[in-house]
């Protein structure tokens, strides 16, 4: 007998080794009660294909007595729709899904609109119990699936919970799950150097969450148990994984890594293989400890010491305390994580981003701008993450959805991509990608809408697309650095980001600016779509807006890359409207002024040609922009900067490439970074 997994991935660059299987098909050779031999075919772990029938080609044509979908946010309207076509084509075949997106509580129909479906694991279920005993059912004369731990059934038009009782912390963790599967793991290997991808290696040392944060669906947002993995058998699965493998990518999927003293030794043994082997290179941790935070901040630092990381994501959520009160947020000060991950980056380099969620409930546009005065100061601003309202989530449930006036907008989005690899710019009609495939899970086309939450109590739709676009725009002008040299100085002379900001946005970009009409156009486009979307129950890609009619070229773009283009349209112009709004605001200010004009001449713009342009200032900006003192002296700037674009003889090209290359991009910096100063 046969099962098939199928797992599919957003990422495109990099090449996973796909860890649930491995474990999954692990626990069952050491569980397994039958005698009945069970193939497992490798995983489907991605979606590159010119037609989704190629998918299900794939799967039908192995011939399976069992397909299992993992279902996630990105993924599940792709994973339903093969799931429902196998079915078809293989009417005996059994089609099982688990994985955090699985909406059976909270729609009544979900076995009826998804008939295909002839199991489900729970959402907080350990899909190896689950899997090992629903096979062990199935080669018996009268299957019972209330005898499969975790597993729910269509039952009479509704639904039926198997009450078999499994304690998550009997759980026996699979032993030498690579070592054991070592032709896939060579596959793997091969097939990645063959298509020069880095191979990326996903581990957990623990499993569980003993928290409750309402939006988060990780464990189904209940506090679930927490079981360790021995660390013995972890020791043994990294030496296999950094001898054999040798990932470029390693990360732990722990809900809460460092919560225990023993993960810090795990992270020195890591260290001494990247000494000792250079592996690996790249460090990512996908939920760093609530709790405990001096281990947390001990293994980021021996990390970023070993050269595997340089960004240090703190997940605060928000600097609301009433916030994080409503979401039931347990963590440490934020300020007192800072305070350390700032000395990480003085001691070992690196960027801090505080990792926060747009709109939750309590947050105001007046606490987001506040938040700036940190974000931005610190040089710690990161983009807020859109509010998606998951269905296993307790935030998705009808009393707190009342509680705090919850308001949501169901929308199909994600991330997409031109030919030419721009990731935030797409085309109005999507296009296949080059050698005749393309990337199905996120093709618009199967993408299933989610909800975002856009109004609760303390804030008005308007305002939330205030902070939206403000966020996007705002990791432009900062990480981008269009303005971060222009507010860092404000901001030493009193006027706080908060303040900047705020005046920004309702006096620049909104307000009597001397801008060009065409950069006013697309400054209008921007927030009149976003209106009228907010007006509707249903909106495809809310995040991306279309350039209005009468422009050369026609793209789909996030807020962000809109705003690049308006400043590169006419540089010129947007920085005289900037220091003509600035001496109407704050005042007349000579060095400020200078400053402007440095800014404004050190961005790169599509007629730089490297070694013939420079500029000249009255004041040493270069000197202010490395250790803030400001001297006054006349100053030439030869830029040096190698560009993308600068070698394309025809102009069309030229244009193509400069704008894909500064426009598209969220945290390229804009400016030149690489000069020549000239004293005089």
């Amino acid at each position: 007998m046969k099962i098939q997994l199928v797992n599919y991935s957003m990422a495109a660059e990099v090449l996973g080794i796909d860890y649930a299987w491995l474990s999954f098909k692990s626990y069952f050779e050491e569980n397994n009660k039958s005698k009945t031999q069970w193939e497992w075919p490798d995983p489907i772990t991605e979606s590159f294909a010119l037609h989704v029938d190629e998918l299900i080609k794939e799967i039908v044509d192995r011939r399976p007595d069992v397909v299992g979908f993992s279902l996630y946010v990105w993924n599940v309207g792709l994973s339903l729709h093969v799931a429902e076509q196998v079915k078809k084509q293989l009417p005996s075949c059994k089609i099982i899904v688990g994985g955090p997106h699985i909406a059976y509580k909270e729609d009544i129909n979900y076995f009826k609109d998804n008939y295909f479906i002839d199991a489900v694991c729970k959402e907080d279920g350990y899909g190896e119990v689950f899997l090992t005993e629903y096979l062990y059912q199935l080669e018996q004369p009268t299957p019972s699936l209330t005898e499969v731990p975790f597993c729910v059934f269509p039952d009479k038009g509704l639904w039926k919970e198997s009450f078999a009782s499994f304690y998550k912390r009997d759980f026996k963790w699979p032993a030498n799950i690579y070592q054991r599967n070592i032709e896939y793991l060579g596959r793997r290997i091969r097939k990645a150097r063959t298509e020069d991808r880095k191979l990326y290696v996903a581990y957990e040392t623990s499993r569980g969450c003993p928290f409750g944060c309402t939006y988060c669906e990780w464990g189904g947002g209940i506090n679930s148990k927490v079981t360790f993995k021995p660390t013995e058998m972890a020791i043994e699965d990294i030496d296999f994984i950094m001898d054999y493998v040798q990932p470029f990518f390693f990360s732990f999927t722990d809900a809460n890594f460092g919560i225990v003293d023993r993960d810090v030794d795990i992270i020195k043994h890591i260290c001494r293989w990247k000494q000792k082997a250079d592996v690996p290179s790249v460090m990512y941790f996908f939920g760093p400890s609530k709790v405990n935070k001096q281990n947390v901040y001990e293994i980021e630092s021996l990390t970023a010491e070993h050269k595997m990381l340089s960004d240090y994501k703190v997940p605060v959520q928000d600097l609301n305390r009433d916030v994080l009160t409503n979401i039931d947020r347990t963590d440490e000060d934020w300020k007192l994580q800072l305070e350390n991950y700032i000395k990480i980056r003085e001691k070992h380099g690196g960027k801090i981003r505080l990792e926060m969620i747009l709109g939750l409930p309590g947050a105001t546009l007046d606490s987001y701008y506040e938040a700036l005065d940190y974000s931005c100061t610190l040089d710690t601003f990161g983009r807020r993450y859109i509010w998606h309202l998951l269905p296993t989530t307790p935030a998705s449930k009808p009393e707190y959805r009342k509680r705090f006036n919850i308001k949501s907008l169901r929308t199909s989005f994600g991330m997409r991509s031109t030919v030419d690899g721009g990731s935030v710019i797409i085309r109005k009609k999507f296009e296949e990608q080059p050698l005749g495939i393309r990337h199905l899970v996120v093709d618009p086309e199967w993408m299933e809408p989610t909800e975002i939450v856009i109004e609760t109590s303390s804030y008005t739709r308007e305002e939330w697309l205030n902070m939206f676009l403000l966020d996007h725009i705002i990791l432009q002008t900062e990480v981008g650095q269009i303005l971060q040299p222009i507010t860092k100085y404000l901001a030493s002379n009193g006027i706080k980001h908060s303040i900047f900001y705020k005046k920004f946005w309702e006096t620049f970009l909104y307000g009597n600016n001397k801008m060009t009409a065409v950069q006013n156009q697309l400054l209008q486009t921007m927030k009149t779509q976003g209106l009228k979307k907010l007006q509707q129950n249903e909106v495809i890609d809310f995040e991306y807006y279309d350039l209005p009619e009468n422009f050369p070229f026609q793209v789909r773009s996030l807020p962000g890359p809109l705003f690049n283009m308006i400043v590169y349209l006419n540089t010129s112009a947007f920085y005289f409207a900037l220091q003509q709004w600035c001496t109407e605001q704050f005042g007349e200010d000579a060095i400020r002024d200078d400053l402007i004009v440095y800014v404004a001449s050190s961005l790169k713009t599509i007629s730089y040609t490297p070694g013939a342009y420079k500029f000249t200032t009255n004041y040493d900006w270069s000197t202010y922009i490395e250790n803030n003192k400001i001297q006054e002296k006349r100053t030439t700037y030869v830029p040096q900067d190698l560009v993308e674009w600068d070698k394309d003889v025809d102009l069309n090209t030229r244009i193509r490439n400069h704008f894909l290359s500064l426009c598209s991009n969220s945290v390229k910096p804009k400016n030149f970074q690489d000069f020549k100063v000239i004293y005089e």
